[in-house]
């Protein structure tokens, strides 16, 4: 081998490398898309755009947001169990972040709250405290025991709560990541905090929940619960990471979802505010889009509509996480060739054709109907600007 040759090999190394590198260096983003529509058990009411919810985030994080569709999981109703979803977590997402990653799980479905059964003592159940939960698929409104003993036992609520999904767990989960920038959305009602409570369902119905709700109670707060316990595992194990947590909705309040956008409102608006560029308004930005100025659209917008939630967030304030990066693309002309006919009509041809008698093009009027145009031998060029965009 020549020396030229293998100055050529080892730049080519090099340079493998340097990509190499630089891709490590630059970071993956990785995203975890629930979406729940139609719950297993049949008590709990229906979400009519939870799972078209999920979709557009994936869609919209893929096209938008340039994550690898390698690195999107979406699971949309009977595929969200509780175990599938601390499966996906823990053996899809686990082995595959790495500390220079970004993070993203989003959840549309029901929110709700739970007692708690560990307060039982000289009070009973006078005091206690709400614990707040997401709803998995497959997620259970009333205990077993219920048509058997007319009431809803302690047991009962254990068995209730066993079907959720606990704010302290999924913490527990996401706290096992390595990825430096984790960005939580939780689009349901009372994900801001506790809320109703789901045996609310049960008493409507007659069933006797005496002794089990407390007289006096504090709520948790799902969304700040999240945020502190990462916040707190973060700074035990293995340094302060990045982390934004939000929330469609205070915790008493409902996240609404309107047919006429197709989706729940905070969810349409997120998808608004990273497809249209939200605070990308001319060429002198750095293309940047960050979680928080998503939020702040998303907020004035679903109130905007009058829908009754306050989205919050957590932090309100520090750090933020930029969570797509566009290009500015200069304006430009699209060129393209156009033939003349003999009257100077500018024809932009299906097809061409060449018989004796001259060239002859063929123009599409309406679906299925064409029509045949003898034109000279003349090909032009015509240019269309292109305005200067992000993309």
């Amino acid at each position: 081998m020549t020396v030229f040759k293998r100055f050529l090999v080892l730049l080519l190394l090099s340079l493998l490398g340097f990509c190499y590198y630089a891709r490590a260096l630059a970071g993956e983003k990785w995203a975890v898309v629930i979406g729940i529509s139609e719950y297993k058990d049949r008590r709990i009411s229906d979400l009519p755009y939870a799972d078209d919810d999920a979709r557009a985030i994936g869609d919209i994080l893929i096209k938008e947001g340039k994550f690898s569709p390698q690195c999107v999981e979406i699971l949309i109703d009977s595929d969200a169990t509780k175990e599938n979803i601390y499966i996906t977590i823990r053996d899809w997402l686990l082995p595959r972040e790495k500390k220079d990653d970004l993070v993203l799980i989003y959840y549309s479905g029901h929110g709700t709250s739970s007692p708690t059964t560990s307060l039982a003592g000289e009070k009973g159940f006078e005091y206690g405290t709400f614990n707040a939960f997401l709803l998995p698929y497959d997620a259970v409104a009333f205990p077993s025991s219920v048509p058997f003993v007319g009431r809803v036992t302690h047991e009962g609520i254990e068995e209730i709560n066993d079907t959720l999904i606990p704010a302290e767990r999924l913490s527990s989960f996401i706290s096992m990541l390595d990825a430096k920038e984790i960005v939580l959305i939780f689009d349901s009602c009372y994900s801001g905090g506790g809320g109703k409570y789901i045996l609310e369902g049960a008493s409507k119905k007659g069933v006797n929940i005496t002794g089990i709700i407390p007289k006096t109670s504090t709520k948790s707060n799902f969304a700040k619960d999240v945020y502190e316990r990462l916040r707190e595992e973060s700074r035990e194990d293995k340094g302060v990471k990045n982390v934004v947590v939000i929330a469609s909705s205070r915790g008493d309040q409902l996240s609404f979802q309107y047919e006429r956008l197709g989706y729940s409102a905070f969810t349409y608006y997120i998808k608004k505010a990273i497809e249209d560029g939200v605070g990308l308004d001319d060429a002198g930005k750095d293309g940047k889009i960050s979680i928080k100025e998503i939020f702040d659209y998303a907020k004035v917008k679903v109130q905007q509509i009058g829908a009754f939630q306050t989205p919050i967030v957590f932090p309100s304030e520090g750090p933020d996480i930029y969570l797509v990066e566009k290009k500015w693309v200069p304006e430009a002309y699209m060129k393209e060739y156009v033939w003349k006919d003999v009257y100077d009509n500018v024809w932009v041809p299906e097809r061409i054709e060449r018989e004796e008698e001259g060239l002859f093009v063929w123009r599409k009027i309406i679906p299925g109907h064409y029509e045949k145009k003898w034109v000279k031998e003349k090909k032009v060029v015509r240019e269309t600007p292109i305005p200067g965009h992000w993309e």
